[in-house]
């Protein structure tokens, strides 16, 4: 860890007009992203800030991206992505706290089971229609480490809703049907389409940020899931 100061790197900068889902405060239109490149002691995520701003007064851009005084791993350091944003259908986790009871997860599971999805009952509508892998604005977060905990803001109390998920992969090798149909048939090399960030957070964790629904410019919350 430097002794000084270093400066956080960018890690999204995504525009309402391109995101309807991102629901900025008044006067803004633009959420920026940033991240400290090092961990810090019996911390599982890295320190994120959010910057809520409006586009149209931004007039002093940077010829070039500037290059990081110190990272502690290649792994928190994005490549350079232009994102195209689509939107996309999940559903829940079957979990009480995301809202499926037991008689809707039990429906689920013999629904599953009549898939003949890899001999696993539950796996067809786990894997391939509940809660988007990858990087994604909103949606439902992917709750792979603990069960589903509701959050409320420390600001005031209401709840908070999924903002960001910052991915290590955009899928895993059970979610077929989450890959983009451009990248199923493409090479294996380096970045790897199911890696386009370049990122390695933990074991192929995500990093979710949460927000609160009531205000967003009340602090954010982050967990590893």
């Amino acid at each position: 860890m430097p002794a000084e100061p270093i400066a956080m790197l960018p890690v999204a900068q995504l525009y309402a007009g391109d995101v309807p889902s991102l629901r900025p405060p008044a006067g803004a239109d633009l959420l920026q992203v940033l991240w400290c490149p090092f961990s810090h002691e019996n911390e599982l995520t890295l320190r994120t800030r959010l910057y809520w701003r409006a586009g149209g007064e931004i007039t002093d851009f940077l010829a070039g991206q500037p290059e990081p005084e110190a990272v502690q791993s290649k792994y928190f350091v994005p490549n350079v992505c232009r994102l195209h944003p689509e939107p996309v259908i999940e559903y829940p986790a079957p979990d009480p706290t995301e809202g499926i009871d037991s008689t809707l997860s039990r429906a689920l599971r013999e629904w599953g089971e009549a898939q003949h999805y890899q001999g696993l009952a539950g796996a067809f509508y786990s894997s391939q229609l509940s809660v988007a892998p990858g990087c994604k604005v909103g949606g439902w977060a992917p709750w792979s480490r603990t069960d589903a905990v509701a959050l409320a803001c420390t600001a005031c109390g209401a709840p908070m809703d999924p903002l960001l998920t910052i991915a290590s992969r955009e899928w895993a090798g059970d979610g077929y049907s989450w890959i983009p149909h451009e990248d199923q048939n493409a090479p294996d090399g380096y970045p790897r389409a199911h890696e386009p960030t370049g990122l390695m957070l933990g074991d192929a964790d995500n990093q979710q940020l949460f927000i609160c629904s009531a205000d967003p410019t009340h602090g954010h919350a982050a967990l590893c899931l």
